[in-house]
């Protein structure tokens, strides 16, 4: 794959004060190879200033032009004193053959779309993962190979039979 990321770590926005902050940092996404790609995969590892983020609560935006691009942000490195250094983000754009687009990465802003009220909560247990959106849950069983996913309640939502 000929598309590249480059990271112009125009830390610009920059300000720690008190419980304030903001961060700003220039996302250059460039396709090399001559082609047009549709929804095409991006990802690219993200330095974060020390002492700001703790682990759960990196919540960055990424923009293009202003406008929201859906983007997952996985935290990746915690430093030795507790804060998340790096984060992984991985989106999908449009581009056309050799365009480059400078996206805008940011702290949560306020003038966009709410991030979800309830977000997926995930229980491990030695037997069984349940999953939990808000709206449905199911149990993934590790243990029964034909009763792979429940109701949480120990129903079988898809029973098998095997031959």
């Amino acid at each position: 794959m000929n598309l590249r990321i480059a990271l112009i770590a125009g830390l610009a926005g920059l300000m720690l004060a008190g419980a304030a902050r903001a961060l700003e940092v220039s996302v250059t996404v460039q396709e090399t190879a001559g082609i047009a790609r549709t929804a095409e995969p991006v990802s690219g590892g993200i330095p974060l200033p020390e002492g700001v983020y703790k682990p759960g609560q990196v919540k960055l935006t990424l923009t293009d032009g202003g406008k929201p691009v859906p983007c997952q942000v996985t935290e990746l490195v915690v430093g030795p004193k507790g804060f998340v250094r790096w984060v992984l983000l991985d989106c999908q754009l449009d581009l056309k053959p050799n365009e480059t687009r400078t996206l805008t990465l940011t702290d949560e802003r306020s003038d966009l779309p709410p991030r979800p009220v309830q977000s997926l909560k995930v229980t491990q247990t030695a037997d069984a993962v349940t999953v939990d959106t808000g709206k449905a849950a199911f149990t993934i069983s590790k243990t029964k190979p034909f009763g792979l996913f429940s109701d949480g309640k120990g129903e079988n939502l898809f029973p098998v039979n095997p031959l």
